[in-house]
C-alpha cells in the first residue's frame, strides 16, 4: 500500500479511538513534512511504533479511562465522530492512498471502452480552484504589461513592473505547493505562462532597470514551522540530535542514527506506564528519522552561492544556471584583466568541470530575512535609534556605541542624518571585521595555511547580545593555502558581492516579506523599509591594509589617518601638530591605481599615494580615516606590549644567566646562537628634531603646488632661503641662435618638459645627466667608451632634452661639410623631435662628443662650463638655482653628520633571567578573581605555547607590575641592588600598563582618554630613553585608538577579542582536512549553529529547552560567565526539577546556603538567624565567601564606611553574605592595611 503523509496517517491510525483526535495542519498547499523513505510503514522503528501503539489503546486505555477522562488527559480539540468535515477529510485520505483496480485504457488505439467514472474528490476541487484564481492572477499581470508601452510615464512603468514582479513571485510560489493530479492540467498551462512573462519582463528591465525600489527579501518560510507545534519531549529529542550533528561535527549518518535511536528511546519510558498515549505517540511521531528532514524543518540550510575563483589572480566568476537545473556552469578561462592594457589573465578555472579554487557566498539579504524574523530584534533595533535620538549631546562618559560621535553625525543617502533623522525607517548600522588564520590551529607561531574570513556584528544590538555568536553574519570562507596578492589588491574581488548588497542596502533599502511584529499582528506583508550601512572596519594591520586598500604597515606610508609620513618619524609624540589625512587625495589615489594601464604605473602611484584599490570605496559614504579603525586588542596587547615584554625586557627564553639586548657577541657558542636568533636593535647614536617631510598630498609628483603651480609651503619650509628653487628644467640663453631657431627650440623644450614633468624617475635622470657631463672629460679610449655607454643608458626624453639645452644634436658620419651642417641646422629649425628622428645611441654620441671636444676637460659645477667654439651662454635664472646637486646635498648631510656623536646608544642592560623567574612566582602566587583569564606559569618559555592577547593583557594588568615593583622599587623589601638604576624602565613599562588599564575602561570619560593618549606618549620618550632603536608603527598608530574612543566610544564596543573567540571554534570544527571542501564545511556549521541556537533563543521556548540551552552555552564556551569554575553537575545533584529551572534561568543568581553564622556580627544586626549566601552577583560574574571555590571571588576592593577617617579605597576577603533590613550584606575582613586598623567591618550592598 502506498504510503500515507501527514494528517492522514495519524487519522487513520486513530480513527477507532473516536473523540480526541484532531487535525493537525492541511497538506494541500505544503509538503515540508514530507516522510523521507525511512519513515515508510517498513520501517522497523515505525513498526514497532504501531505496534505498542495497539497494544496500548488494546489493554491500557480502560485503565486510562477509569482514572481520568480522555479529554481531560489529552489536549487535543474532540469533534464529533461523524463531523462532515472530517468524514470529507478521511474519504479523501482514503482515495488518495486507494490502488486503482482497473489499467487507464484511454490511450490504447484499439479501445472502445471508457474508463470507470471517478468523482472528483474535495481535495482536488480545491486544488483546482487554487489553480485558477492563480492563473487569474497571471492574467491580470499579463494584461497590465501589455497596455503598457515606450510612450508611458516612467513612473507607471516601474509601478506596473514591480507589481508584474510580485504576482510573479507569488504565483510562481504558490504553483509549487498544487501536488494533486486532478490539477496538473492548470498546473502545466501556468507554468507555461509564467515562463513567458518572465521574458517579458527581461525585455521591459532590461530598458527599465530597477534601480530605485527598496530590495525584497523572501522570508515568508520562516513563519511556517513555529516552535509550539511540537511537544518538549520532541524539542528536547531536536536538541540533542542537533547538538551531535551542529557541535561535534557528527555525520549525516550518525546524527540520523540517533534521531532513531531516541525515538525508540521515547518508547520505552513510554512502556513502563503501559504504552504511549496520543500525546506521546504524535511527540514520538514528530521526531524525523532524517537528519536532513530535521535541518530543513528548523530552516537551517545555508543557501550559498558557489563562485569560481581564478588560481592566479583570484577573480570570482559567479555561477549560471541553465533552465530548470541545479548545476552551476564556469567559463573555463579566466577574462579578468588585471590592468587596462594588460590581457586577459586566460588562468583556467576548471579541473573535471569543477572550480579548481571556489569562494562560497552567504547572501546577505538571505540572513538578514532570518535576522529580522527573530523576536524582538526589530524592538532592539529601533530602541537603539531612539535612545540616540533622545539624546541630544553627546554623554561624557561613554559606555555603548550609540554614546559616540559617529552615530550622530553619520549621514544617510538623501542627506540626513542616518539616525536621529530616519522617519518611519529602520536604520541598521554593522561593524566590520577579517582576519587570516590557520585552519589547523596555532600551537605555535606563524601560519603553514592560511584561510580568511569575513564577519560582521550588527551595533544595535545590546552589548550584552551584540557579540553573541548567533547574531554574527558570516559572509564566506577565503580559501588556502595562500593569502590573496596584497599587491595586486586580490582582497578585494571575495567584497564584491556583500558591499554591493550594502550599497543597494543603504541607497535603496530593504524590504523584507515579514518581520516577527507584522506577522504577529496578522498583516499580509511588512510594508517598512530597513537601511543598512558598514559603520567602521575594525581589523589588524595584516588584514585592514589589504582589504582597505592601502599599502603595508611597514612602507613610508605607514598611517592613512594622518599626515605623519616616512618610517623615520614612527617616533613622534608631538600629536597637537598632526594633521589629519586628506580623504580626497586618497580616494584620486585608489582611483588612479585601479585605471593605471600598466603594472609599472600602478607602483609609482601607490609610492606616491600610498593606496591601491579597496571594494569599501563603492559605498558612498566611506571615509577610511573615520571607519577604518585601529584594533587595540592586536595594537596594544599582541604587539606593544608582547614585544616590549620579549625583546626589551627579553622574557623570551633567557639565557641562564640573564643577557642584555644586543650585548656585544662574546662567551660560549650556545650563548652566541641563542643570540642570534634574537632581533637586534637599530644602530642609534643620538636622537635628533628632525623637521618632518611634507606629505605627499601636500605636493604634485613634482614637489609643486597643485594649485598656484609654486613651490608648495610645506616644501619651502625645508630651505633656509625661501626664493630658492630647483632649475634642473630651465633653459639655458645661446646668443648666436636665429629667431627662428630660438622659437623652435622654445617649442622643443615645451614638448620635452611636459613630458619629464610628469615622470619623476625622469625629472631625477636631467638631474644626473647633468651630474655626469660635470665630470672630468675620460682620456683613455677604455674610459671613452664606458663614458659613451653611460650616457647611451639614460631615456631618450632626458638625452633630448640636455641636447636641446645645450644646442647639440648629432651630426651625421657620412656626406660633407656642408651637407651635414645643412641637416643640423634642419633640426634646429624643427619645432618638434621624436623618436624615429634622432636615436638614443646618437644623442648620446653628441653629448659624448661635446664633453670631449667643445668644452673645457676639467671638472665644473652645473651649469658653469666654458665652452671652446662659441660665447658663454646666458643664465638668468643663475641667482635662483642655489646648490641642489646631489653630490653637494651628500657632502652636507656628511658634514654635519661627522659632527654628531659617533658611538653607539646602548640598551639598559637587564637580568632578564631574573625578571621572568619573578614574573612566573606572581602567576603562581597571586589569587585573582575567576573571571580573569590566568596565563600559563611557565611563561616566556617555549613549552608555555603561544599566549594570547588576553594573557598578555593580564600580565600587563596585575602580575607584571607586581613582578617589576617587587625587584625595582627602591623601597620594596626584595629591591634588587641595581633598583635605582631600573628606576626609568620600571617606569617605563608602568606608563604601558597604566595605557592598557585607561583604554579597557567600561566607563570611558574624556580624563581616561587623555591618560590613555599621555601614557604612550610617556611609554615611548621611555623607549628612546632606555631602548634606542626599539620603536615600531604601531607606536605611532596607537595614538589614533584616542581618535575612535571619541567616535565609537568604548573599545569594548570594537575591539576584535570576540571575532577571534570565533575563529578559535572555527578551528575545532570537524572537517576532512582538504583545502577548497572544508572551507564550505565551517561555513554551514557556523551558520547551522547560530540558526541553532537562535532557535532555542525563542521567547515561546520551554523551559526545559532553556535549561538545555545554558548547559550548552557553557559546554561549548557561549556562556562567558566562565567564572563559575565548580562542576555544577555537583550543585544539581539532589535538586528538584522547579530548583533546576531556577537555576538555569541565571547561574549567578544569589545562592542561599545554611552555615553556622558568628554570634557577634548576628548580636551587632539584631538577628540570631539570618538567610546566608555562598555568592551574590557581581559586575563580571559573582562574589562569594571562601567557602566557594575560586577563594580569588572572595576578594574585593570597596570604598570605607561613612564613620571611617580612611578616604582611600579599602582591600579586603569576604567572610559572609546575608540579608539584612531588605539589602544584602557583606562581612569583609579588612586586609592590607595598617594593623592597628585590623578588624570585621560590615559593608552594605544595595
Amino acid at each position: 500500500m502506498p504510503r500515507k503523509k501527514g494528517y492522514e496517517q495519524f487519522l487513520s491510525s486513530k480513527l477507532a479511538e473516536g473523540p480526541g483526535v484532531s487535525a493537525s495542519e492541511d497538506h494541500l498547499t505544503s509538503n515540508e513534512d514530507a516522510p523521507s523513505p525511512t519513515q515508510s510503514p517498513s520501517n522497523p522503528v515505525s513498526r514497532l511504533l504501531k505496534k505498542e501503539g495497539k497494544k496500548q489503546r488494546t489493554f491500557s486505555a480502560p485503565a486510562n479511562r477509569n482514572r481520568i477522562p480522555l479529554h481531560q488527559e489529552e489536549d487535543y480539540s474532540s469533534p464529533s465522530l461523524f463531523d462532515e468535515n472530517l468524514v470529507d477529510e478521511l474519504a479523501n485520505a482514503l482515495e488518495k492512498t486507494r490502488v486503482k483496480s482497473q489499467p487507464d485504457l484511454s490511450d490504447a488505439p484499439s479501445s472502445t471502452s471508457r474508463a470507470p467514472f471517478k468523482a472528483p474528490s474535495a481535495v482536488g476541487r480545491r486544488a483546482v480552484i487554487t489553480a485558477e484564481r492563480l492563473r487569474d492572477t497571471i492574467t491580470g499581470a499579463q494584461r497590465d504589461l501589455h497596455m503598457l508601452s515606450k510612450n508611458s510615464v516612467s513612473e507607471l512603468i516601474y509601478t506596473t513592473l514591480d507589481n508584474v514582479e510580485r504576482h510573479l513571485a507569488y504565483v510562481s510560489k504558490k504553483i509549487k505547493e498544487i501536488h494533486h493530479p486532478d490539477a496538473d492540467g492548470q498546473v502545466r498551462a501556468i507554468t507555461q505562462e509564467i515562463e513567458g512573462l518572465e521574458q517579458v519582463l527581461c525585455t521591459w528591465r532590461r530598458d527599465y532597470p530597477d534601480n530605485f525600489s527598496p530590495i525584497k527579501i523572501d522570508n515568508s518560510k520562516l513563519f511556517v514551522n513555529t516552535i509550539d507545534k511540537w511537544n518538549t519531549p520532541t524539542l528536547i529529542a531536536y536538541t540533542i540530535a542537533l547538538v551531535s550533528r551542529v557541535f561535534e561535527g557528527v555525520a549525516r549518518r550518525g546524527s540520523s542514527a540517533l534521531l532513531k535511536l531516541l525515538k525508540i528511546y521515547g518508547l520505552s519510558i513510554t512502556l513502563l506506564t503501559g504504552g504511549p498515549s496520543l500525546q506521546q505517540t504524535k511527540a514520538l511521531e514528530d521526531i524525523p528519522e532524517s537528519i536532513e528532514t530535521l535541518e530543513t524543518r528548523l530552516n537551517m540550510d545555508v543557501p550559498s552561492i558557489p563562485h569560481a575563483v581564478c588560481p592566479c589572480c583570484s577573480y570570482t566568476h559567479p555561477p549560471m544556471y541553465p533552465k530548470n537545473s541545479r548545476t552551476p556552469l564556469y567559463p573555463t578561462h579566466c577574462t579578468e584583466r588585471i590592468t587596462q592594457d594588460s590581457e586577459p589573465c586566460g588562468a583556467e578555472l576548471l579541473f573535471d568541470s569543477k572550480p579548481i579554487k571556489t569562494y562560497h557566498y552567504y547572501s546577505f539579504y538571505e540572513w538578514f530575512g532570518r535576522f529580522i524574523a527573530h523576536p524582538g530584534i526589530e524592538q532592539y533595533g529601533d530602541k537603539f535609534c531612539d535612545d540616540v535620538s533622545a539624546t541630544v549631546e553627546v554623554p561624557e562618559v561613554r559606555r555603548d556605541f550609540k554614546d559616540g560621535t559617529f552615530v550622530r553625525s553619520f549621514k544617510g543617502h538623501d542627506g540626513k542624518l542616518y539616525i536621529t533623522e530616519r522617519g518611519e525607517e529602520g536604520r541598521w548600522l554593522f561593524l566590520l571585521f577579517a582576519d587570516f588564520f590557520n585552519v589547523e590551529g596555532n600551537s605555535l607561531h606563524g601560519k603553514t595555511s592560511s584561510t580568511g574570513v569575513t564577519g560582521l556584528v550588527c551595533l544595535n544590538l545590546p552589548p550584552a547580545m551584540r557579540n553573541n555568536q548567533a547574531w554574527v553574519y558570516i559572509p564566506g570562507i577565503i580559501q588556502g593555502r595562500q593569502e590573496p596578492d596584497a599587491k595586486q589588491s586580490e582582497h578585494r574581488h571575495y567584497w564584491r558581492l556583500l558591499v554591493t548588497e550594502f550599497e543597494a542596502g543603504y541607497s535603496r533599502g530593504l524590504r523584507p516579506f515579514h518581520t516577527h511584529t507584522t506577522h504577529q499582528m496578522g498583516l499580509d506583508s511588512n510594508k517598512r523599509i530597513f537601511r543598512v550601512a558598514i559603520a567602521g572596519a575594525s581589523m589588524d594591520f595584516k588584514a585592514a591594509r589589504p582589504f582597505g586598500g592601502f599599502l603595508d604597515v611597514t612602507s613610508h606610508h605607514t598611517c592613512f589617518l594622518c599626515k605623519c609620513w616616512h618610517l623615520t618619524h614612527i617616533g613622534r609624540t608631538d600629536f597637537e601638530n598632526w594633521r589629519p589625512a586628506d580623504i580626497a587625495f586618497l580616494k584620486k589615489g585608489t582611483q588612479e591605481w585601479l585605471t593605471a594601464p600598466t603594472i609599472a604605473q600602478r607602483k609609482q602611484i601607490e609610492n606616491f599615494y600610498g593606496t591601491r584599490s579597496s571594494e569599501l570605496w563603492r559605498l558612498p559614504y566611506w571615509k577610511p580615516t573615520l571607519q577604518l579603525l585601529i584594533e587595540p586588542m592586536h595594537t596594544l596587547f599582541l604587539i606593544l606590549e608582547q614585544r616590549f615584554a620579549r625583546r626589551a625586557l627579553g622574557l623570551d627564553n633567557p639565557e641562564p644567566d640573564g643577557i642584555a639586548l644586543d650585548e656585544p657577541e662574546q662567551g660560549n657558542l650556545k650563548r652566541k646562537k641563542a643570540k642570534s636568533s634574537k632581533k637586534k636593535l637599530a644602530y642609534i647614536s643620538f636622537y635628533h628634531e628632525f623637521t618632518p617631510p611634507p606629505h605627499p598630498s601636500d605636493l604634485t609628483p613634482l614637489g609643486m603646488g597643485t594649485e598656484t603651480g609654486r613651490t608648495s609651503d610645506a616644501l619651502r619650509e625645508l630651505f633656509d632661503e625661501p626664493e630658492v628653487q630647483d632649475q634642473r628644467l630651465s633653459l639655458l640663453e645661446w646668443n648666436d641662435l636665429t629667431p627662428e631657431q630660438n622659437s623652435a627650440r622654445l617649442s622643443r623644450n615645451e614638448q620635452f618638459v611636459s613630458t619629464i614633468q610628469g615622470d619623476p624617475r625622469a625629472f631625477q635622470a636631467v638631474y644626473d645627466l647633468y651630474q655626469s657631463l660635470s665630470s672630468p672629460a675620460p682620456v683613455k679610449e677604455a674610459e671613452k667608451q664606458k663614458f659613451l655607454k653611460k650616457l647611451s643608458s639614460y631615456r631618450w626624453i632626458v638625452l633630448a632634452f640636455v641636447c636641446n639645452n645645450l644646442v647639440e644634436f648629432p651630426t651625421p658620419k657620412h656626406g660633407g661639410e656642408g651637407e651635414n651642417e645643412k641637416k643640423v641646422n634642419g633640426l634646429l629649425s624643427r619645432s618638434s623631435l621624436h623618436k624615429g628622428d634622432v636615436t638614443v645611441k646618437m644623442f648620446a654620441q653628441a653629448l659624448a662628443h661635446w664633453r670631449l671636444h667643445k668644452v673645457e676637460s676639467d671638472r665644473f659645477k652645473w651649469p658653469h662650463f666654458i665652452p671652446k667654439d662659441k660665447q658663454l651662454p646666458s643664465i638668468p635664472w643663475l641667482h635662483l638655482h642655489g646648490k641642489f646637486g646631489k653630490s653637494d646635498l651628500v657632502q652636507h648631510l656628511v658634514e654635519w653628520r661627522m659632527n654628531k656623536p659617533l658611538e653607539r646608544l646602548v640598551p639598559v642592560k637587564i637580568d632578564s633571567t631574573y625578571v621572568l623567574q619573578r614574573l612566573q612566582q606572581a602567576v603562581r602566587e597571586v589569587i585573582t578573581p575567576s573571571w580573569v583569564t590566568r596565563p600559563p606559569e611557565e611563561v616566556g618559555l617555549k613549552r608555555a605555547g603561544t599566549l594570547k592577547a588576553d594573557h598578555w593583557r593580564t600580565l600587563f594588568s596585575i602580575h607584571l607590575p607586581l613582578a617589576l615593583i617587587s625587584i625595582w622599587d627602591e623601597d620594596s623589601p626584595s629591591a634588587a641592588d641595581n633598583a635605582s638604576k631600573m628606576a626609568p624602565v620600571l617606569q617605563t613599562s608602568m606608563h604601558l600598563t597604566c595605557a592598557s588599564i585607561a583604554m579597557t575602561r567600561n566607563n570611558l570619560s574624556l580624563e581616561c582618554r587623555n591618560l590613555f593618549r599621555e601614557s604612550i606618549r610617556a611609554h615611548i620618550e621611555g623607549l628612546k630613553l632606555n631602548f634606542p632603536g626599539f620603536m615600531l608603527p604601531s607606536h605611532h598608530l596607537s595614538f589614533h585608538i584616542f581618535d575612535f574612543m571619541d567616535s565609537f566610544s568604548n573599545v569594548r564596543n570594537w575591539w576584535a577579542f570576540p571575532f577571534e573567540t570565533l575563529i578559535g571554534k572555527m578551528q575545532r570544527i570537524s572537517t576532512n582536512h582538504k583545502i577548497g571542501e572544508l572551507e564550505l564545511t565551517i561555513l554551514e556549521s557556523i551558520c547551522k549553529n547560530a540558526t541553532f541556537r537562535r532557535w532555542m533563543m525563542l521567547p515561546d521556548c520551554p523551559e526545559l529547552v532553556k535549561f538545555c540551552r545554558n548547559l550548552l552555552d557553557k559546554a561549548y564556551g557561549y556562556d562567558k560567565r566562565n567564572e563559575l569554575a565548580q562542576n555544577d553537575a555537583d550543585d544539581l545533584q539532589g535538586a528538584n526539577p522547579k530548583e533546576v529551572l531556577e537555576y538555569s534561568a541565571n547561574p549567578t543568581a544569589r545562592r542561599q546556603v545554611t552555615i553556622k553564622f558568628p554570634m557577634d556580627i548576628a548580636k551587632k544586626i539584631g538577628n540570631l538567624n539570618p538567610i546566608c549566601f555562598s555568592q551574590v552577583p557581581a559586575p563580571k560574574g559573582f562574589y562569594g565567601t571562601p567557602a566557594l571555590q575560586p577563594v580569588g571571588n572572595s576578594y574585593v576592593c570597596y570604598r570605607p564606611p561613612k564613620n571611617s577617617s580612611r578616604e582611600a579605597s579599602l582591600m579586603g576577603q569576604i567572610r559572609y553574605i546575608f540579608e539584612h533590613g531588605g539589602t544584602t550584606n557583606m562581612a569583609i575582613l579588612i586586609q592590607f592595611w595598617d594593623m592597628q586598623q585590623d578588624g570585621n567591618l560590615l559593608r552594605s550592598m544595595q
